[in-house]
């Protein structure tokens, strides 16, 4: 074998460890060990605390493999083999290719995904992206297959580009791939990992008999340390070559790895919303920084779906991200003075749960602040007044009243406003809960209201939320544990539950 130095991860050797800002990793965040144990059912703590250090299944824990398969159509563990990613890049590849076997992959890419193909001797094609926007069009892709094309690769959502299929475009791959008998390897590494109303494409094991499709823990969950990764197909002769294969690398995998890979797969949602959270604030973040270095130029993949609730150059789309100085730009604003004055409140309760702010400090210097939001929307002074009143009674009932202490308090898997994408008929949607988190094994789920209305009223106003609560249970099912919803009525620092 003739294989070139791996010139990116000889470079992050270099520097990822000692520079004072690193601005080109690909990977979220990691967690820690705490973040997946405080998570962890008893089962799943049971499997930790029982693990034997000893060697593991070639093919990978038998559990591991059943939880992967919960998010890909097949049901037969036969289908998934589990090792690190760029390991089964590397078996993939020497398994399935020969010297002269022509291979097309997207371009640019990830260093392992096109000099494994060439130290094998095999011709390298690249789909390349139009330059001015960085899509992927298809009819650039159907000049290059040849006789001898064994092997599609695809990487989407793209590294590094970003750019990504739509479901039809994927479809429209399969089928070319099938008239020519191909095979297509999918690097899904970045699957999950997209903002906005967009649509999540299916994992090419799910659409094409001789799809082979590699995801892992790395990079949608934020923990790149497990070095976890699996390779679905329904071609489970192509994985028995795998194994066979591995035999003379890893063996098998780390124990420890594959027991909390369990835990971050049963509980996906906990890890990876605040990575979509932070990829948002990212975006913005970069937009404002290029605007003050002129040096650097901004580049956004341009939208393939319009009704995108991040960005989508509409400037109601355009969130502020000084939260701790309170700035407040509420997407798709009602002019009506509750509307307004509930925004600002779940804004509050959101920022002094997370930040665990001072409620009296924020009551002696903020609210001076809080009324110039309104005088900028040019509301009438007698509506302004109800509303400030409003705004510094839900404050100050969060310290008065037993509920509202309780609301302050922060929890395991404690989310604020977090993003869930829920698919139903083929049709996606968009929720977000304004509070979540786990106390005592019990996942709560409480959204936040602001009506001018007495206690005794309360529970009857609590009903008709119900069915929005019922669809934000529908994210935490998974997870198995018992639900309870609720609305914390903020004026009045009243919980109700449903």
């Amino acid at each position: 074998m003739n294989i070139k130095e791996f010139k990116l991860e000889r470079y992050f050797a270099k520097h990822e460890f000692n520079a004072k800002y690193l601005l080109s990793s690909s990977d979220c965040d990691g967690y820690e060990l705490k973040n997946l144990l405080d998570v962890a059912s008893r089962s799943e703590l049971n499997l930790w605390e029982n693990m034997k250090f000893g060697y593991t299944e070639s093919e990978g824990n038998s559990v591991l493999r059943e939880t992967i398969l919960q998010y890909y159509k097949t049901k037969n563990i036969e289908n998934v083999v589990v090792a690190s990613p760029g390991e089964l890049n590397f078996i993939l590849m020497n398994v399935l290719l020969q010297a002269e076997d022509h291979v097309i992959a997207v371009g640019p890419c990830y260093q392992s995904l096109s000099e494994v193909v060439k130290s094998i001797s095999c011709e390298l094609s690249f789909w390349k992206p139009n330059y001015d926007n960085w899509t992927f069009n298809i009819r650039d892709l159907k000049p290059l297959i040849k006789k001898n094309t064994k092997l599609i690769i695809l990487n989407f959502p793209h590294n590094p580009t970003g750019s990504y299929l739509l479901k039809s475009e994927l479809n429209e791959i399969a089928e070319l791939a099938r008239a020519n008998d191909l095979y297509i390897f999918s690097d899904e590494m970045y699957s999950k990992l997209m903002v906005g109303d967009k649509e999540e494409l299916p994992p090419i094991s799910d659409l094409y008999e001789k799809g082979i499709s590699l995801w892992g823990t790395s990079k949608t969950f934020g923990l790149a340390g497990l070095r976890t990764g699996w390779l679905v197909s329904q071609d489970k002769k192509l994985l028995q070559k795998i194994i066979a294969f591995k035999d003379y690398l890893s063996i098998c995998n780390a124990a420890p790895s594959e027991i909390l890979s369990i835990i971050a797969l049963n509980h996906m949602d906990i890890f990876l919303q605040p990575n979509i959270k932070k990829i948002k604030r990212n975006v913005l973040l970069f937009e404002k920084f290029v605007k003050r270095h002129s040096i650097f130029e901004k580049f956004i993949p341009k939208l393939r779906r319009l009704n995108d609730n991040f960005y989508s150059g509409d400037k109601r789309y355009k969130r502020s991200i000084d939260t701790e100085e309170l700035s407040f730009c509420y997407p798709n604003m009602s002019t009506d003075i509750q509307r307004f004055t509930g925004n600002i409140v779940h804004k509050y309760l959101e920022i002094i749960v997370k930040k665990q702010l001072d409620i009296d400090k924020i009551l002696c210097n903020k609210l001076d602040y809080t009324e110039s939001l309104y005088l900028g929307k040019n509301f009438k002074k007698k509506d302004i007044k109800i509303g400030l009143n409003l705004v510094k009674k839900s404050l100050e009932m969060l310290k008065k009243t037993s509920d509202g202490r309780w609301i302050l308090n922060r929890y395991l898997a404690d989310n604020s406003e977090v993003s869930y994408l829920l698919e139903s008929n083929n049709t996606t949607t968009q929720h977000i809960p304004d509070r979540s988190f786990i106390e005592n094994d019990i996942q709560w789920i409480i959204d936040y209201k602001t009506p001018f209305s007495p206690i005794k009223n309360l529970a009857v106003e609590a009903k008709k939320h119900l069915p929005q609560l019922r669809l934000y249970e529908t994210i935490f099912k998974r997870n198995k544990r018992v639900i309870q919803k609720a609305i914390y009525f903020a004026p009045q620092g009243k919980l109700i539950k449903l």
